[in-house]
């Protein structure tokens, strides 16, 4: 199997815009981020830490991975190009570089005096510009460059490593108070809350998301210590004010649709049957069926013809006696 070591990355803002065109390999795609927690005070660290304190997210993404080192450089010579170096914080044109080698801070000066001297030449600029708008004209090029992004936003590097700076971020309380406040006056916008419950009913929808969240309640009820806990967030939850009335509109807003007035008539025919009573064989029957992870609350609530808060009791051990209903 090939060894694609070498890769070309971009690091862009949280709306998209990039910033940074580099090659490397190994976490160098990573390095940037870490060199900006100390002092530096390149443009680059500072656009990154201006992107933390306004409570975002660096962008990080694998255009190109490969075996050649020198596709890689061409490839980093030609993404700067595309995006033009006046729009990123790239000292050089790209491609110079050489895996291990480690540039004595003199001779970096050397060369960033020099390359900034030379862009400050009309001609240089006007040979930069000309060169962007010949490659922004190829549809081919354009196109192997949306595709190349496209890809490695797809990738389970890409998602891995957008999870672990979230996480690291969530660390940091000043971005937990900042995105707290922002989802708070996001939140309190009808238009928002209308959009987000639109998504929310697609996606609980899927028949992926139903098995992924059936998976993870029958493990997380499973705990009788994380199961405690729920329930006491739970109820602390139910009782603050602010909770209650948005439940309340809430319910009223989807009772008012054609689809509440339904569950509505549904609710109001089930509970004017009677219920059966469990036996304790059958409640036996009932935590078998579900061990086995085929069977939910409500399939098992359906095929015993009871509540789904029996079934609960009984997976649960708090079921001890048959309850008669009238």
């Amino acid at each position: 199997m090939e060894n694609k070591r070498f890769y070309v990355y971009v690091l862009a803002r949280p709306d998209g815009r990039p910033f940074y065109v580099g090659k490397g390999q190994g976490n160098r795609i990573y390095k940037h981020e870490i060199q900006a927690h100390g002092r530096c005070r390149c443009n680059k660290c500072n656009i990154i830490r201006k992107i933390w304190r306004n409570g975002g997210e660096v962008q990080r993404y694998k255009v190109l991975e490969t075996s050649d080192e020198r596709e890689a450089f061409e490839f980093e010579r030609e993404l700067i190009a595309l995006y033009g170096r006046e729009n990123l914080c790239n000292l050089t044109d790209g491609g110079e570089g050489k895996s291990g080698y480690r540039e004595s801070p003199e001779s970096k000066a050397k060369r960033v005096a020099a390359l900034k001297n030379a862009y400050r030449n009309p001609e240089v600029k006007a040979r930069h510009s000309a060169m962007i708008r010949r490659r922004w004209s190829e549809k081919s090029y354009r196109d192997r460059v949306a595709l190349a992004i496209a890809e490695a936003q797809r990738t389970p590097e890409a998602r891995a490593s957008k999870g672990i700076i979230s996480k690291a971020m969530w660390q940091r309380s000043e971005y937990r108070i900042q995105q707290n406040a922002a989802m708070r006056t996001a939140a309190s916008k009808p238009e928002f809350r209308e959009k987000m419950r639109r998504i929310t009913f697609k996606v609980a929808n899927s028949p992926e998301h139903r098995e992924q969240r059936s998976i993870r309640s029958r493990q997380m009820w499973s705990d009788f210590d994380q199961r405690n806990k729920l329930v006491i967030a739970m109820k602390a939850a139910q009782r603050k004010p602010e909770r209650r009335a948005y439940y309340s509109e809430t319910q009223k807003a989807y009772a008012a649709t054609e689809e509440g007035a339904e569950a509505k008539r549904r609710a109001a025919s089930v509970s004017k049957r009677k219920r059966a009573v469990l036996t304790q064989e059958q409640a036996n029957e009932i935590k078998g069926l579900y061990s086995t992870g085929t069977y939910t609350h409500a399939s098992l609530a359906r095929l015993y013809g009871v509540g789904v808060s029996t079934i609960g009791r009984v997976l649960c051990g708090e079921w001890d006696n048959p309850r008669i209903d009238g």
